[in-house]
Parts: structure tokens; sequence; C-alpha cells
């Protein structure tokens, strides 16, 4: 047991768990001060765990071992080198530099490594909070397609009080925002985090879904689960209408099923060489809509990225 004391421990159990609720509602802000909650919260648990039981973060140290973790120190000290230089200089005032540096970059990166340790190693198991994490991303994607459904399909807004609390940084940071868009952002601020989250995140999920792990105890809805992941993630990616992302996805893709991409090209090598050539004499397609007015439809934009990538002066 952490504490002695059983109700201040349900107490903690409770603050412990707020911050991995907030974590995936980023674009959730506290009025006026313009702060994540989860980086509030966040804040009150560690000061929880310092306040009553500091002998936990002496397991901290054993991070040092990690390469990964002493890059990061690095880029922490150069930071805070980088930002103080620029106070000196005039270029950052005394509150821009402590917000940034040490309340921004400083707290966010340590933090999040701090937190899962310690609420595995005290609160939940590891393999519970890998559940709660692919639940979460889950329930993200199906209310995104539903927030995009709703707005583009049917043109309701029955989702747009629950979106002010949600995403409200959204609504704070632009006057008289409208709710309606034609592309897909979820929890997120904009499409393009939404973009990242899920390009990250995908490895993790498609080594979850192909595996033997259960996510949910009961098997009927474990296999619905894992069966429709990865058709949402699909969804979700094209909805979202973001290029760069959608080729970062198909990138990801390539290279997590290379294995079975090879096997499959050596096992029907003639059939992939007719697909390839078959591509390959329609790339006049992109002449073709030269001539066509697309400029403000997301076929447009998937032309630029691609024109970009052909062209580094652009």
């Amino acid at each position: 047991m952490f504490y002695k004391n059983t109700e201040l421990s349900i107490y903690i159990k409770i603050i412990s768990l707020l911050p991995l609720v907030f974590f995936f509602m980023p674009a959730m802000y506290i009025p006026v001060i313009m702060v994540p909650f989860y980086d509030l919260f966040i804040g009150i648990f560690l000061f929880f765990v310092l306040f009553f039981y500091n002998k936990t973060l002496s397991g901290l140290f054993s991070f040092i071992k990690y390469r990964f973790f002493r890059i990061l120190l690095i880029l922490i000290a150069y930071i805070v080198l980088v930002g103080f230089t620029f106070l000196l200089t005039g270029r950052f005032n005394f509150f821009n530099y402590i917000y940034g540096v040490f309340l921004f970059f400083m707290f966010n990166n340590l933090s999040w490594y701090i937190y899962p340790y310690i609420i595995t190693k005290k609160f939940i198991p590891l393999k519970n909070l890998m559940k709660f994490f692919l639940v979460a991303i889950y329930i993200i994607y199906v209310y995104g397609l539903l927030e995009f459904i709703c707005t583009n399909i049917f043109n309701i807004d029955i989702l747009h009080n629950l979106q002010v609390i949600i995403s409200n940084r959204r609504f704070m940071m632009i006057d008289n925002y409208d709710f309606v868009s034609s592309r897909l952002y979820s929890v997120f601020e904009e499409p393009g985090y939404l973009g990242a989250f899920l390009c990250i995140n995908l490895p993790i999920v498609y080594q979850v879904i192909f595996s033997k792990f259960k996510i949910l105890n009961n098997n009927v809805l474990n296999i619905i689960l894992k069966k429709t992941f990865g058709i949402i993630i699909f969804f979700v990616i094209i909805a979202m209408q973001s290029p760069i992302w959608l080729i970062i996805y198909f990138l990801v893709n390539l290279f997590y099923f290379r294995r079975k991409i090879l096997s499959i090209t050596k096992r029907y090598f003639k059939f992939v060489i007719v697909i390839c050539l078959f591509l390959l004499l329609n790339l006049n397609i992109f002449s073709v809509l030269n001539k066509i007015d697309i400029s403000e439809t997301f076929i447009y934009r998937i032309r630029q990225v691609i024109v970009s990538f052909r062209d580094p002066y652009i």
C-alpha cells in the first residue's frame, strides 16, 4: 500500500489518474493562464508524491543508463543556456524565459517520463496502463469520425457544446471561431496534431492488435476492437485531409509491413510489375489535373505535397 491511511490513499489514486485522463485531451486548457489541464494535474500529483513519499523519486536516477534520457538532459541543458543568452540580450523577458524554458519545455519533457514511472510503480500495472492507452486512442479516433460525420455529412452540431469544453483552446485563441470544419481534428487543436499523434502511435497500435494481447476482458468486444482499429485509423487519416501525414502514414505502413510486402512481391512478382507499369503509365493524371480547378479540394493539397518533393526549390 502506498499510504497507511486508506482514505488518503483513495484520494491520491484519484489524483494520480487525472493526468492520465487529460493526457488524451491536449487542447483542453485552463482559461486566462492558458496552461493545459494535464500539466496542472501532473504538477499536483508530483507535489503529493514529493510531500508524502519522496523515496519513490530515487529510482528516477536509473534513467541515466538510457541513452535517450541522457540525450534529453543534454537538450534541456542546451535550451536552458540558449534561453538564458536570449534573456541577457533582451530577446526574452524574464517571464517568457521562466515559462518557455522551465515550465513549458523542461517540465513537460521530464514529467512525461517521471509520471509513467511513478504511476506504474505504485498505482497501475503496466499491462493495465497499456490497455487504457489503447482504449483511449480508439475512443479519440471514433469520436473524431463521429464529429466529422455530424458536421460534414449531416450538417448538425450536436457535439458543439462538448467540443467547446474538450478543445477550448481553439475557441479561446480565435474570436468567433466556427466549429464546423471540413477536416477532422477530434480532441486536438489542429488536424496536423492529430496526424502526428496517429503516425507516432501507429506501430504501437499495430504491435498490439496483431498480437494475442487482450485490450478488453470481454472476448467479443476485444475482437471487435482489434478488427476495426486499423479500418478506423484509415478513415481518420483520410478525413483529416492532411497530405503530409497521409504520406507519412503510408511510409509507416510500408516500413512496418516491409517483410510481408517483400514476401508478397516475390510471390506475385509478375502481378506487381503489371501494377507498377499501370501506375507509371497513368502519372499524366497530374497534367490533367492542371486543367481542372481543384484549388479548393484535398486533391490539390496532395498534388502540392508531391510536387514539393519533386522540386527542392519549392
